[in-house]
């Protein structure tokens, strides 16, 4: 389990590039309107294909989802997409830090009632 996620283009904002890698990847409509949050960035390292130590900087951001969509898979590397349960999601989720991502968005949820 995992989340969208990509680069920043040219002349994009980090709100900007999140609402277009949803897209690309699963169809889904996000906008501008539906941003709740942006949490702390933080750094990931990992050795690529290549044995060479990458260094990439995450910004995860919040938006708020009041209709679910249809989706489509957009992407080979993407074997499916489905929502899910926030806790079945942490459960399963491939990668600890993205579980502490949507651990801290849950908190946020619950201290400011923005999905309500």
């Amino acid at each position: 389990f995992s989340l969208p996620k990509g680069h920043v283009e040219k002349d994009e904002t980090y709100i900007e590039t999140a609402i277009r890698e949803v897209e690309e990847e699963t169809s889904f409509k996000l906008t501008k309107e539906d941003y709740v949050k942006s949490l702390e960035p933080y750094e990931v390292k990992f050795i690529d294909h290549n044995y060479h130590l990458v260094k990439k900087l995450i910004y995860p951001i919040i938006f708020k989802v009041n209709k679910i969509q249809d989706l489509v898979i957009k992407e080979k590397r993407v074997k499916e997409i489905s929502f899910y349960n926030v806790y079945e999601f942490i459960q399963n989720c491939t990668y600890d830090n993205l579980k502490y991502i949507v651990l801290d968005a849950l908190k946020i949820q619950e201290k400011e009632q923005v999905y309500e």
